[in-house]
C-alpha cells in the first residue's frame, strides 16, 4: 500500500492541500489585478446585452404597469445570467491551480482539444447570437446599436455552454468495459464525498467545532500514511442521516425529469424563433434550419444541467419544509440576514424575467394552443435558469463577505466546504489511472461496497494498473529504439 500511496497524485493532493495546507496559490500582483479587472469588465458589459429587449417587454400593453416590472426583471435577471456565465469562463481560464492540480489536470485534454473546444465554442456562440441580434434590431426600430450590444455582451452563456459540451465530447476517456466500470466507481466515490460534505454543512455549530478540532488534530500526525488513514474514513463514511428516503429520491427524480422536459420545450421554442428569424435574415429555409441548429446546440448543455439541478434543489427545499427537517445552505448559516435579503431579491427578479419570451412567442408563433403551451414552458424554464444563476451568485457574494469579515471559525468552516468541492473536481477530472491508484488506498469496507455495486474486482484494478505501466515501458523502449541509430 505504501508504494501506491507514494505514487498516487490524488492522495498527495489530499495530504498537502486538503489536510495540511490550503488551496491558496501565490500569484503575482499583476495577475491578480488582471483577473479582477476581467471580472469587473465582464459583469459590467453583461448588463448591455438585455437593454435591447426592454422594448420587447414594454410591448405587453395588455399587462398595464406590470410590464415595467417585467422589463426590469428580465434586464436584471439576464444580467445576472450573463455575469454568472462570464465569471465561470474567466475562472475556467485564469483560476490559479495548486502544483498538484496542474500535474493531475494537465492531460485532462490535449492542447489541440483545448484549442478546438475554445475556437468551436467561440464560433458557435457568435453565430448563434446573430439571430437574436437581428430580432433585437427589428424590435428597436432598426437601431444598429442594439444588435451590436447583443453581439458584444450577450454571448457568454452560449460560449460557456458550448465550451462545457465540446470538452465533454473531446475528453480523452476510452470506453472499454473495465474503464466504464471504473468511471462508475468514480461517480460512486464522488457521491460519497458530496454526501459527507452535505452532512458537515447540516451539522450544528457545536458539531462543526468538533469536526474542525478533529481535522486540526489529523493535520499534526507524523506521517502521510497516518494522516490519510485517519482522514479518508471521514470523507468516505456512509451516513444514514443524509441517505434519501424513497419519497425524496422519487420526488427529486420527478422534478429532475421536469427539468429535462422544460429544457427540451424551451430549446424547441428557441429553435422555432431562430428558424423564423434565420429565414427572415437569409431569405432561405436552409438559413432558418442552420440558425435553429446553432441556437439549440450552443445552449442546450448548460441550460439542461442548470434546470435539472435547480428543479431537484427546489424539491429538496420543499421536502425539508414539509418534513420539518432543517438543512439550510451554508451561506444561510454563515450570513442569514444577507442571504435572506439577496434570496428575496433574487426570487422577485426570477419570477419577473419572462417578459420578452411571451411577446416574442406571440409575434412568431401562430397556432393559439401551441403558442400558449410554449409561453408557459418557456416562462418556467427562464425562471429556473435565472434562479440557478442567482443562487450561485448569492453564494459567491456571501463567501466574499466571510473571507473579508468572517470570524476565524466561519472562515475555517467555509474552507472545509471549498476543499471538499475542489477534491470532487480533482477526482472527476483526473486520468483514470490516477483514480485507480487512489482507489487502492480507500478504506477497505468502502472500496468493497463500491466495487460490488459497480461489478469490479480487485484483480481487474490490479490488472489495469499493470497494463498501464506495461504500456509506458513499451513506449519507452520504442522511443529508445528510435533514438538508437543516432546514439
Amino acid at each position: 500500500m505504501a508504494l501506491i500511496v507514494e505514487n498516487s497524485l490524488i492522495s498527495s493532493f489530499i495530504d498537502k492541500r486538503i489536510i495540511c495546507g490550503d488551496l491558496r496559490v501565490e500569484e503575482s500582483k499583476c495577475s491578480e489585478i488582471s483577473r479582477s479587472a476581467f471580472k469587473v469588465a465582464g459583469v459590467s458589459i453583461s448588463a448591455l446585452g438585455r437593454i435591447p429587449f426592454v422594448p420587447v417587454s414594454l410591448k405587453l400593453k395588455s399587462l398595464g404597469f406590470f410590464r415595467y416590472f417585467l422589463a426590469a426583471g428580465n434586464t436584471v435577471g439576464f444580467w445576472v445570467v450573463g455575469s454568472w456565465s462570464i465569471l465561470n469562463v474567466i475562472d475556467e481560464f485564469t483560476q490559479p491551480l495548486t502544483k498538484e492540480e496542474k500535474i493531475l489536470l494537465e492531460n485532462h485534454l490535449s492542447t489541440l482539444a483545448k484549442t478546438v473546444s475554445i475556437a468551436s465554442s467561440l464560433v458557435l456562440s457568435i453565430t448563434s447570437k446573430s439571430v437574436t441580434a437581428y430580432i433585437a434590431y427589428t424590435y428597436n426600430n432598426e437601431n444598429i446599436l442594439m444588435p451590436i450590444a447583443v453581439m458584444l455582451s450577450d454571448t457568454s452563456f452560449p460560449f460557456y455552454s458550448s465550451l462545457l459540451s465540446t470538452r465533454k465530447l473531446l475528453e480523452k476517456r476510452s470506453f472499454s468495459e473495465i474503464e466504464k466500470k471504473i468511471n462508475l466507481m468514480r461517480y460512486e466515490i464522488i457521491e460519497l464525498i458530496e454526501s459527507n460534505r452535505s452532512l458537515f454543512v447540516s451539522k450544528n455549530k457545536s458539531e462543526k467545532e468538533d469536526s474542525l478540532t478533529l481535522f486540526n488534530r489529523i493535520k499534526f500526525r507524523a506521517s502521510k500514511d497516518e494522516r490519510l488513514k485517519e482522514f479518508l474514513p471521514i470523507i468516505f463514511q456512509k451516513n444514514p442521516e443524509v441517505e434519501q428516503t424513497k419519497i425524496e429520491k422519487y420526488g427529486k427524480n420527478f422534478f429532475g425529469l421536469n427539468g429535462v422536459h422544460l429544457t427540451l420545450s424551451h430549446m424547441a421554442f428557441l429553435g422555432i424563433i431562430s428558424y423564423v428569424g434565420g429565414q427572415l435574415l437569409t431569405s432561405s429555409s436552409v438559413g432558418g434550419v442552420i440558425a435553429a441548429t446553432l441556437t439549440i446546440g450552443s445552449n442546450v448543455y448548460l441550460e439542461g444541467t442548470s434546470l435539472v439541478k435547480t428543479a431537484k434543489r427546489a424539491f429538496g427545499g420543499l421536502y425539508n419544509l414539509f418534513t420539518c427537517r432543517r438543512r439550510p445552505a451554508l451561506s444561510k448559516q454563515l450570513s442569514p440576514k444577507l442571504t435572506f435579503a439577496l434570496s428575496a431579491i433574487g426570487l422577485l427578479t426570477s419570477i419577473h424575467s419572462w417578459g420578452p419570451n411571451v411577446q416574442v412567442a406571440d409575434d412568431y408563433i401562430e397556432q393559439k394552443g401551441f403558442k400558449a403551451y410554449m409561453e408557459i414552458v418557456s416562462t418556467m424554464a427562464i425562471v429556473l435558469l435565472v434562479s440557478t444563476a442567482m443562487l450561485d451568485i448569492i453564494d459567491g457574494i456571501v463567501e466574499k463577505k466571510i473571507d473579508k469579515l468572517g470570524t476565524k471559525e466561519e472562515k475555517e468552516i467555509l474552507e472545509i466546504d471549498r476543499k471538499m468541492k475542489r477534491l470532487v473536481n480533482v477526482i472527476d477530472k483526473s486520468p483514470l489511472i490516477e483514480f485507480v491508484k487512489f482507489a487502492k488506498i480507500i478504506p477497505k469496507e468502502t472500496l468493497d461496497e463500491v466495487q460490488k455495486k459497480c461489478n469490479v474486482t480487485q484483480s481487474e484494478l490490479d490488472h489495469y494498473i499493470q497494463e498501464y505501466y506495461r504500456g509506458l515501458d513499451e513506449k519507452k523502449l520504442s522511443k529508445e529504439e528510435e533514438l538508437s541509430p543516432f546514439v
